[in-house]
């Protein structure tokens, strides 16, 4: 200590090789002596007194400091000379111990506020998580309560177009078939749309998944600072308490009188090894606990570097889950473009439906409109057919009545010839009723013949009239067939 000798402004040149020295240099020696007794203890007195016959008797110095009780009194001067040094040096040292301590309850409270700041950071990263993850679960229930109240409204929607429907309609098949052609075709639309929807709101997770992960990487890369500081405070400390721990320190004799004292002690002890060397034991020690101290902080430093280490680590392994989410979004892109492809062929398919029942239903009520035409004509053709076949026959019948009518005057003016001839009735009566007779056989041949002609007539009349009949009863027949089979078809049937 430089600092004690700037103080107290001691300079003692004394040769005590051989241990021989000058009278006025021991007079210099019993007046520091003296000096220390009125600041040190009672020791000092002693050796104030010890050094007295000292000064009558130089030449015994060497014997006295070889003997016994001379010994005992270097050791009280060596205690009071160590007295006085702590009187200038306890200041310093409660001032120093007082900075240490302050310095281990800051390292200490920056190492808990590190620990903190990670747990805060950490906390924080698993409250974010779970928020996007309620955000999530939310935006599903959203979409799904959705999905679920249009899918309830169209088919709703459907039911009551249903329901409108006449069962007695011959129809009404088609028409059922017809609307939910169309709600099938809106059901495929919607189920295609939703598809890329799907996607997109997949996307967008995966999407908000790697910010999140990337802003808790960078977190955690600003939160390594905080680490960065704190091991360099820690190496500065390192640095200083292993340079304390190879140096002299204020334990050591490095000021004159602790030299002195230490010399004075070493050769009173028989010593010698340790004669002119400034170390002491208790600088030692000081040295140790500063190599103590260093290699306690050099461990701290050890677990930051790590605690840095494994904390970047985890960083650098959020970055890779963010790419990874990234590319799978990515990936995804191309599901966009196959639930566009989708909708297109729902939009065909549903259409080609809708055409398709729209098409059954038109030839269904066509057909419908002509069985009930070929029922309804039909039955005015079969009678009035009924009412032609009717005045044929009775035109036969006329025929064949006035033939029968002639072919009686036949017999009748037969009956009278013959009459005639056998009663002998005169010729000119004979002639008479002959000719009578030829006249009424002439008209009974002619009323024959015409019989025959309109039978014939009559009889192809009929006949076309029949085959006619029979056409339109078979075409009724069908129509009312089918008819009768969309009443059975219908659920009321």
């Amino acid at each position: 200590m430089a600092a004690e000798e700037e103080i107290m402004k001691i300079r003692l040149d004394a040769d005590l090789s051989g241990g021989v020295a000058t009278e006025k240099q021991y007079d210099r020696l019993i007046a520091k002596a003296k000096e220390l007794g009125k600041q040190g203890t009672a020791s000092g007195k002693q050796v104030e007194s010890s050094l007295g016959g000292v000064r009558r008797a130089a030449g015994l110095l060497r014997g006295a400091l070889t003997g016994f009780g001379i010994a005992g009194a270097i050791m009280g001067l060596v205690s009071a000379f160590k007295t006085l040094k702590d009187s200038f040096g306890d200041a310093k040292k409660e001032a120093d111990e007082l900075a240490a301590a302050k310095s281990k309850a800051e390292q200490k409270e920056a190492v808990e506020a590190l620990a903190k700041s990670y747990t805060t950071l950490a906390e924080s990263a698993k409250n974010a998580a779970a928020a996007l993850q309620h955000n999530n679960e939310m935006l599903d229930i959203s979409v799904k309560n959705a999905r679920d109240l249009e899918d309830a409204q169209l088919n709703l929607a459907e039911q009551k177009e249903l329901a409108a429907i006449d069962d007695s309609d011959p129809a009404a098949g088609e028409k059922r078939a017809q609307i939910s052609a169309r709600y099938a075709q809106r059901r495929g639309a919607l189920a295609a749309s939703r598809g890329k929807e799907d996607v997109v709101y997949q996307r967008q997770k995966l999407q908000e998944e790697a910010d999140l992960k990337r802003s808790q990487a960078a977190g955690i890369e600003a939160a390594t600072a905080e680490t960065d500081a704190l091991i360099a405070q820690k190496q500065a400390l390192s640095n200083e308490a292993g340079r304390r721990a190879v140096v002299e320190n204020r334990e050591d004799a490095t000021g004159f009188w602790s030299m002195f004292g230490k010399y004075i002690k070493d050769v009173a002890t028989l010593n010698w090894g340790k004669v002119g060397d400034t170390h002491t034991a208790e600088g030692d020690a000081k040295r140790k606990e500063a190599a103590d101290e260093q290699e306690a902080l050099n461990a701290e430093i050890k677990q930051l570097q790590e605690q840095k280490a494994a904390k970047l680590k985890e960083a650098e392994n959020l970055r890779k889950e963010a790419e990874r989410a990234e590319e799978k979004k990515n990936a995804l892109g191309g599901q966009i473009e196959v639930a566009d492809v989708r909708r297109q062929a729902a939009d065909v398919s549903g259409r080609a439906s809708v055409v398709a029942a729209d098409t059954a239903r038109e030839k269904k009520e066509a057909q419908i409109a002509k069985d009930e035409k070929t029922v309804a004509e039909g039955r005015d053709k079969v009678a009035q057919l009924e009412s032609v076949q009717e005045f044929e026959e009775a035109r036969a019948a006329a025929a064949a009545n006035a033939y029968a009518k002639e072919q009686g005057d036949v017999i009748a003016a037969q009956g009278r010839y013959d009459m005639l001839v056998a009663n002998g009735g005169s010729r000119k009566e004979r002639s008479a009723a002959l000719a009578a007779l030829q006249k009424e056989q002439a008209e009974a041949d002619e009323a024959k013949y015409e019989m025959e002609r309109v039978a014939a007539q009559v009889a192809g009349t009929v006949k076309a009239i029949k085959e006619q009949i029979s056409a339109l009863s078979r075409a009724m027949k069908q129509a009312e067939t089918r008819l009768g089979a969309n009443q059975a078809d219908s659920p009321e049937g």
